[in-house]
């Protein structure tokens, strides 16, 4: 008689195997083993090239992968994002189940995180509330804010010019904490909104990256102690879950008292709960609760994709220094800082942004869909709950849209034939990200104040000879949920006409 343990992984296997030959008919991809898949090919960084590759390999622009029985489909086009995120997207918007994320550190728990919850009515309910604080009309009434945090950035980078990435974060947190929570940042670094949203998501780009935990892979580990030998993944789910709802909860409750005492500045919490009629209900509240997770959603998302835009666009004019004289001729036009309604004035400067946003970008993968029901598409069949992940870095370097996609020119997106708008970006169909048109007025903004007022150019070091070179910069970007520029060094030189227009 077989042992009970041997019984039980025999017929898990059996199991697992029959769910692998269900759909025999599905798209291509690599050689996968029995049972686990492909679930040693799929590589821990930097997924998306892989992807991409493989894509050219099997000559096809949509995948089929298998992990443990569950399939995941990858989209390497524009054409095959579109017609199924796009056009199918009542079957194509939900989340997959993701357990070390959502289950273990609790990011859909509660529905806290919009962008990692079930599609549904709390769903909706929270993007309402982002697609109206910061749709197109309403994004003027935060012009201002936007100008004084810029402002500041720009005497940031005179006073400490080598600390550019913690003026990017700062910067991006004042405005960010202002405009969603009324609340000001304190100076230095010691703030503990800043410090709490630092940690939650650090966890989540952690956690994020694809392979790390085998627990995503074989979901019953969840059940194991966190004593357990090897099951180290469970206290530091615990650990990065406090940090998260800190992260939502504390400022989100400075807003509420603030709120309760009349105080609070205008801002999308005090728009949001006046509209929704809230007047010192309890906490308990649903109401509450739906800004409260929105006001989140925005405060975890916004802060660290505005900082890796930012270092994008200085690696853009380190790579191509013609850009920026281009750029700076139109700026000085002006012959003052650029506003927020300058960017129909200044197309060099859009374009400018559209590059950046197309030619390294801050989630080359897009956040996972799962598709509610079976499909078919193009005689591909496409099983109920697999995994659907479009992959944008493949979208935004395809040379048949995008030419020599490699090289950093906004000229592809003016003239008589302007290349498609890289709206990719910001995800795809119905999860596409609300905050769209806040992070390009943002970027737009920073962008176009920080070539108005210095010349950026290359880092130096010593060579063997103790000679001064240029730091050439590696190009090179982090793995995960969301992609950082590696560490890198560029000077900012003030410019002959910055005392004028500051």
């Amino acid at each position: 008689m077989l042992p009970p343990a041997l019984f039980v992984a025999i017929v898990v296997c059996l199991l697992l195997f029959r769910k692998y030959q269900k759909y025999p008919n599905v798209p291509p991809g690599p050689p996968a083993v029995p049972i686990l898949g492909h679930l040693f090919a799929l590589p821990s960084t930097h997924q998306w090239k892989t992807f991409a590759n493989w894509s050219r390999d099997y000559k096809s622009d949509i995948l089929h992968l298998s992990v443990a029985g569950k399939s995941i489909i990858v989209l390497n086009s524009l054409q095959a994002t579109n017609d199924l995120m796009e056009q199918r997207s009542r079957i194509y918007s939900e989340r997959p189940r993701l357990p070390m994320i959502n289950e273990l550190m609790g990011w859909n728990q509660q529905s806290l995180a919009m962008g990692l919850m079930p599609y549904g009515n709390k769903w909706l309910a929270r993007r309402k509330i982002v697609q109206q604080a910061f749709s197109k009309q309403s994004l003027m009434s935060y012009g201002s804010q936007l100008e004084k945090c810029t402002e500041s950035l720009i005497n940031d980078l005179f006073v400490q010019p080598s600390e550019f990435m913690a003026h990017f974060k700062r910067m991006s947190t004042t405005f960010i904490m202002s405009t969603v929570y009324g609340i000001e940042v304190k100076a230095g670094s010691g703030d503990p909104f800043i410090g709490a949203n630092e940690a939650a998501v650090d966890g989540l780009k952690a956690a994020g990256i694809a392979g790390r935990f085998l627990v995503d892979t074989l979901p019953i580990l969840k059940y194991v102690p966190e004593w357990f030998p090897g099951a180290d993944f469970k206290r530091l789910a615990r650990e990065w879950k406090e940090n998260m709802v800190l992260a939502f909860r504390a400022p989100f409750e400075e807003a509420w008292s603030q709120f309760s005492n009349h105080t609070l500045q205008p801002c999308l919490v005090l728009n949001s709960l006046d509209e929704l009629g809230v007047d010192n209900a309890d906490d308990s509240d649903e109401r509450i609760n739906t800004v409260r997770d929105a006001a989140g959603s925005i405060y975890t998302a916004a802060v660290d994709t505005a900082v890796s835009s930012l270092a994008t666009f200085l690696l853009a004019m380190l790579a191509n220094p013609e850009a920026q004289k281009l750029a700076q001729i139109e700026l000085d036009r002006l012959e003052r800082l650029p506003l927020l309604q300058d960017d129909a004035s200044l197309p060099y400067i859009s374009a400018l942004v559209k590059e950046v946003l197309r030619w390294k970008n801050v989630a080359p993968l897009a956040i996972p869909h799962c598709v509610a029901e079976e499909d078919e598409y193009r005689g591909y069949k496409i099983p109920k709950g697999a995994t659907i992940i479009g992959n944008i870095w493949a979208i935004c370097h395809d040379d048949a849209i995008y030419p020599d996609p490699d090289k950093f020119s906004p000229e592809r997106f003016l003239g008589n034939n302007p290349r498609p708008d890289p709206d990719v970006a910001f995800g795809f169909g119905r999860r596409t990200c609300p905050g769209q048109h806040l992070a390009t007025s943002m970027l737009f903004l920073c962008i176009a104040r920080i070539l108005a007022v210095f010349e950026i150019s290359k880092g130096t070091k010593l060579d063997e000879f103790g000679r001064e070179v240029d730091d050439e910069p590696s190009y090179e970007y982090s793995s995960g949920l969301a992609a950082m520029p590696l560490p890198f060094k560029c000077t900012f030189k003030p410019r002959a006409l910055a005392n004028e227009m500051i």
